[in-house]
């Protein structure tokens, strides 16, 4: 769908995301390899942080916004699953669709945000 990565393809990247964040300190102050929201926040961080990892995908902006949307998106529904509401991981999804491309298609990011909301039910 309109670029949005599958799991197999973005599992490929999982073992660069990992060697990056323990190479050296980071300001993150979430675990990584939590069973439940560990993989999300890894893949938003590749696409929020280390996009250039992709390069060999030949990604446009959207494709790249819709993908760093739906992790960020599914992290913080995770996340606070587990820890309660944070106004911190909420405005860090919020900061994804501020820097959306101009001709970014809403009614994706609409579809992402009602996929994600069937994922807690």
């Amino acid at each position: 769908m309109h670029g949005i990565l599958t799991d197999d393809t973005l599992a490929t990247y999982d073992n660069l995301v990992l060697e990056r964040l323990w190479a050296k300190p980071n300001n993150y102050a979430v675990d990584a390899m939590h069973p439940a929201y560990g993989q999300a926040f890894r893949r938003f961080i590749l696409f929020n942080d280390w996009f250039e990892l992709l390069c060999d995908l030949n990604l446009g902006e959207c494709a790249l916004c819709y993908n760093r949307y739906l992790w960020a998106r599914r992290f913080a529904k995770a996340y606070q699953t587990v820890h309660g509401p944070d106004a911190g991981i909420e405005q860090q999804v919020f900061r994804v669709l501020e820097t959306a491309p101009a001709d970014v298609d809403w009614t994706i990011l609409e579809s992402i945000d009602k996929g994600v909301g069937e994922l807690a039910e």
